[in-house]
């Protein structure tokens, strides 16, 4: 789910369903226009998602197709003005319900899913994400 606020204020929501992670990016930036039309100064996305340990993945392999990997529910929180809010918990599954694990936040993620939002706001795209990007690369490099 996004949320778009302006002032503090929900002004728009929409579901978002998404195959593969080219189709997410397409979708924001779609949805990059939709901050611009709507005055957006906020934006919350929630989800669900999964995570592995870097270290067991093979090269070139997401989280979501290894065998240990872990369902999370994420929120990202960015704006206009201000670091993007990553939070993260476990999503813990047995035969009787669903729980969630202790809340994780980081307050410097790389949100690059929200990079048309940045663009659409007039906001450069922060170094520390390129220097991450470039950090995951550089092994493929060599």
């Amino acid at each position: 789910m996004l949320f778009l606020f302006q002032n503090m204020k929900l002004i728009v929501h929409a579901q978002i369903k998404v195959e593969n992670v080219q189709q997410k990016y397409l979708i924001m930036r779609h949805l990059a226009n939709e901050v611009t039309k709507f005055g957006a100064d906020a934006a919350m996305l929630v989800g669900e998602s999964w995570m592995a340990p870097a270290e067991i993945l093979k090269p070139y392999e997401r989280p979501a197709d290894s065998p240990l990997r872990k369902e999370v529910l994420t929120l990202l929180l960015v704006g206009k003005s201000g670091d993007p809010v990553d939070c993260m918990a476990i999503i813990n599954r047995d035969g009787n319900g669903v729980s969630l694990g202790k809340t994780v936040i980081s307050t410097a993620p790389a949100a690059f899913e929200f990079a048309p939002f940045y663009r659409a706001w007039g906001r450069r795209v922060p170094d520390s994400w390129i220097a991450t990007s470039a950090a995951i690369l550089s092994p493929a490099k060599e």
